[in-house]
């Protein structure tokens, strides 16, 4: 059914039913496959842990970490506070191979993801708002080689964010 060169599973494919057999047909018996990128998601504010305000934005980011390939990681929900994000932090970067977090990242008194982000570990922030509305406190960053990305809390934001910087990365 195929001819020496032809193309049969492309790269970055999920190897299934199918591809298994038409493999199996060639005589392949091992193929290099990766695993599915953790994804880490962890809200932030003190209205959210309070019970104040419903965390509406991380069960729709979880479902969009599976909807692009990825296993998402409940990290849970930190207030408005230095200690707890950086400690969240931290965990969610012994679990997971990618961490996102959700709100905090504007430039209010209590917005400190950012700050947090930067004492977790090097390279730190690289990028803290883009000229992009709605969307624009969004902040990407690299810490001890991991993306990790604070998106805004706003809705829209949020779904725009992840789908403009998120889904590459996964």
């Amino acid at each position: 059914d195929v001819r020496k060169g032809d193309l049969v599973v492309r790269k970055g494919a999920v190897i299934g039913p199918v591809e298994i057999g038409i493999l199996s047909a060639l005589g392949v018996r091992e193929v290099l496959v990766y695993r599915v990128p953790r994804v880490g998601v962890l809200s932030v504010g003190d209205e959210v842990k309070a019970g104040l305000l419903r965390d509406y934005d991380k069960p729709m980011v979880k479902a969009l970490v599976k909807e692009v390939g990825g296993e998402p990681i409940d990290l849970g929900v930190v207030g408005d506070d230095l200690n707890e994000i950086v400690n969240a932090l931290r965990r969610g970067l012994s679990k997971a191979d990618i961490v996102l977090t959700i709100g905090g990242t504007s430039v209010g008194k209590r917005d400190l993801v950012p700050r947090a982000i930067d004492v977790v570990g090097k390279p730190g922030v690289l990028v803290h708002g883009v000229s992009a509305m709605p969307g624009k406190p969004v902040a990407l960053a690299v810490v001890n080689g991991k993306p990790v990305v604070a998106l805004p809390g706003y809705p829209v934001s949020c779904f725009i964010c992840f789908r403009v910087f998120v889904e590459p990365a996964i």
